[in-house]
């Protein structure tokens, strides 16, 4: 039933994505700790997003997704923050990763990808690696970092500059670089577990590197894409368009739960204060 239906026949409506969401609060703040000590998500808060249906929320409704508007996603961002930073973080980067995946590749690639199940697509987007053309395709290498949900992923999202023998090469009728967003699997990445850091470490936003790795031109679309293959009006925003509605929502989320906490804490009158007591 699609999120906005209305049900019929005596038959109770499905809750929507953001109810679902809102109703692993208890789960996910219960997990945050054994994620934070183990540095990546715990296998029970994954499950509870697959089954939730959080790995969709950006993916085409062809593929099985919701296609959710900004708006909406928002929303679902701004309460899964609200219970965890991180697992936020992760769903919100595995969301903008997978769901323009689906949207921008032409359609063979995108159904060997996305026809059976929405797999969970993760990386770093920003044009660090070389990608030189070859009959078919590219040579790509790099060594990214932040590449957050990488650790629970199958395929990564990866940028790269296009060379042409040996140079970089410019979108035709502009100077702007050729810079494209290679979907490749991440076995064939090497991902360096060096994510040793203060807050979001739940997040495992490694690095990784990649070698010399021949990607198909199918299986690449051009970093500013805003003309979907596979999808609607939703994927004329582009990669940054539907980032920006993700962070949105993270950032006001985490600010929810501060002030919450804050005002908790404020309550009592202990002295030394309770909020230099606390570990944030």
């Amino acid at each position: 039933m699609p999120e906005h239906a209305t049900a019929r026949g005596g038959v109770a409506p499905q809750p929507s994505l953001l109810e679902r969401t809102k109703a692993l609060h208890p789960l996910l703040n219960e997990q945050a700790p054994l994620a934070e000590a183990q540095g990546r998500l715990t296998d029970a808060t994954i499950r509870a997003l697959d089954e939730a249906g959080l790995f969709g929320f950006y993916m085409p409704r062809c593929f099985g997704g919701s296609e959710l508007w900004p708006m909406e996603a928002l929303e679902v961002i701004e309460a899964l923050s609200y219970s965890d930073a991180s697992t936020a973080w992760v769903a919100m980067a595995l969301q903008v990763a997978g769901g323009t995946a689906a949207a921008y590749l032409v359609p063979s690639a995108a159904k060997e990808i996305f026809g059976e199940r929405i797999p969970l697509i993760a990386g770093q987007g920003a044009p660090f690696g070389r990608a030189d053309i070859v009959p078919g395709g590219y040579r790509l290498s790099g060594h990214y970092g932040y590449g957050s949900g990488a650790l629970h992923s199958s395929w990564l999202h990866t940028g790269g500059l296009v060379h042409e023998n040996g140079q970089p090469r410019t979108v035709p009728n502009t100077r702007n670089p050729d810079a494209r967003i290679f979907i490749t699997r991440t076995v064939d990445a090497q991902l360096k577990e060096n994510w040793d850091v203060l807050g979001l470490i739940a997040t495992g936003s490694v690095d990784y590197v990649i070698k010399d790795l021949f990607v198909p031109e199918e299986f690449t679309h051009w970093q500013n894409a805003k003309r979907p293959h596979q999808g609607g009006d939703l994927y004329r925003l582009g990669i940054s368009g539907l980032s920006t509605s993700g962070h949105t929502g993270f950032a006001l989320g985490v600010a929810r739960r501060a002030l919450d906490e804050i005002a908790a804490l404020a309550v009592a009158s202990k002295r030394p204060s309770p909020l230099a007591e606390r570990r944030f």
